[in-house]
């Protein structure tokens, strides 16, 4: 069983409003982390396990939150955090305190410099974030097959989630979405999403609480471009309706009644 990481708070510090509210917003972070490795078997003994650091709010979380598991459960897994660059495209991150802020969670730490394909860049009727995104993630890949590692661990939380189902709604015509982990390669490596189960929010409060210092970044220009954005006002116009919209979306997605859908095959 995989026990619950708590951070040390003095009866001092938990007699007081604030720091009580603090506490519990971590404890329950660490328990829907713990519980969502449980109940979706997101890492075994002796894994080795590659963490996508873009530099961001969430994947800097993650390497923090799978740093203090490793201490935590009662088996060995190995994590290394990498950085996948691609100058190209104008994002840039200070890597140096990437490097140190992994080194001071006793994470092995990879800098990799990649460029947009030419088959994708010629393909006109992609999203500039979509080719990106395909890029970065065929790097990882890549990267984790030479350093041994069979998974790939990203920082998606609930909302991302949630923007990503209803993308594929409005702009696909499927319902799917990102699953807590997913099998790639015939089985040789898998992706794992531990904080799939928490909300932006609650990362954002994590980060303040634990006082993490920011990375320095230059926004990507192409940021504007994306449809999430607009999902996120999406999902704020339907909170005027519902203040718990995103736990019913996000459940949802475990509750299909097929029998209630139109069609059940394919006409």
């Amino acid at each position: 069983m995989f026990t619950i990481f708590a951070p040390v708070f003095d009866d001092t510090m938990t007699n007081k409003k604030e720091n009580r509210e603090e506490y519990n917003l971590i404890q329950r972070v660490y328990r829907k982390v713990g519980k969502a490795m449980l109940d979706y078997q997101l890492i075994e003994p002796n894994d080795r396990i590659m963490i996508g650091l873009s530099g961001g709010k969430d994947s800097l979380a993650l390497v923090d939150l799978l740093a203090n598991r490793q201490k935590k459960i009662p088996f060995k897994f190995h994590i290394v955090a990498a950085h996948i660059a691609i100058p190209e495209i104008g994002y840039k991150v200070d890597t140096q305190f990437l490097r140190q802020f992994c080194a001071q969670r006793d994470v092995e730490f990879i800098e990799h410099s990649t460029q947009l394909s030419e088959e994708n860049k010629s393909k006109k009727d992609k999203n500039i974030c979509f080719v990106c995104s395909w890029n970065r993630r065929k790097a990882l890949f890549q990267l984790a097959k030479e350093t041994g590692c069979s998974n790939l661990a990203l920082g998606h939380h609930m909302d991302d989630a949630i923007h990503t189902l209803l993308m594929n709604l409005v702009f696909q015509g499927s319902i799917s979405s990102m699953p807590a982990k997913l099998s790639m390669f015939e089985g040789s490596m898998k992706i794992i999403r531990p904080m799939l189960t928490l909300t932006e929010e609650e990362v954002m409060s994590y980060m303040r609480i634990m006082k993490f210092e920011h990375c320095t970044v230059k926004n990507c220009p192409h940021e504007k471009d994306s449809n999430r954005d607009d999902m996120k006002q999406v999902i704020e116009l339907m909170e005027k309706l519902n203040p718990n919209v995103r736990q019913s979306i996000f459940g949802a997605m475990t509750n299909l009644q097929t029998d209630y859908l139109p069609f059940k095959e394919a006409p």
